[in-house]
């Protein structure tokens, strides 16, 4: 064999070696960019769909931030009945509602947690505001009273189901941090799940 034909030789297995390993490095970053964007759409999903922890009765929490929006439209509609809408807290109320109830991107669960939080606290300073009233009616005051404890039993389902989303948004972001996953975060492959809380 002549030196020119073991240089080809040597280039040929080099190139073939070069080839392997290129397609070894895409065959991983595809197959892991696949296994984690699935066990992220399973995490996310538990945002609407609950978990197995959730028992028979598997939640949405976005239905659940959704009727407690509504349940907020009803204070500020008995608190324009005693002509409190120049109270600061009345637009308050009304532009946190308005921004939980409109169309948000995709992964603003932190975002929608401090819309919640703006709902929740306006609703509850206006709730007491419209009970101190003057003239009051007492249909006004039952339906008030009877709004805030939904409203309250409404919170400790959102908490429960918000925590349950958390576990399973941070086990994902764990996931993430470990090799060869965290390579992929890295190149902005898959990203983290934000959680619903601030």
């Amino acid at each position: 064999m002549t030196n020119i034909t073991r240089v080809k030789s040597i280039n040929a297995n080099r190139t073939a070696v070069a080839i392997t390993a290129a397609l070894m490095i895409a065959a991983f970053l595809i197959g892991g960019v696949k296994s984690l964007r699935g066990l992220r759409a399973d995490s996310e999903a538990v945002f609407s769909e609950g978990t197995s922890d959730s028992g028979p009765d598997a939640f949405d929490l976005r239905v659940d931030l959704t009727e407690y929006n509504g349940l907020a439209a009803n204070i500020l509609s008995v608190a324009k009945r005693y002509n409190l809408e120049a109270d600061p807290l009345y637009d308050s109320l009304a532009k946190a509602r308005q921004s939980l109830s409109g169309e948000l991107p995709k992964d603003t669960h932190d975002v929608q947690y401090g819309l919640y939080l703006s709902v929740r606290e306006a609703s509850e300073q206006l709730a007491q505001r419209v009970l101190a009233a003057n003239g009051l009616s007492a249909s006004d005051r039952e339906m008030l009273t009877r709004n805030v404890t939904d409203m309250t039993s409404l919170q400790t389902i959102i908490s429960r189901e918000s925590a349950l989303y958390n576990r399973s948004a941070g086990e994902f972001n764990e996931t993430l941090n470990i090799i060869p996953a965290s390579l992929i975060k890295t190149l902005g492959l898959v990203k983290p799940l934000p959680l619903f809380n601030n």
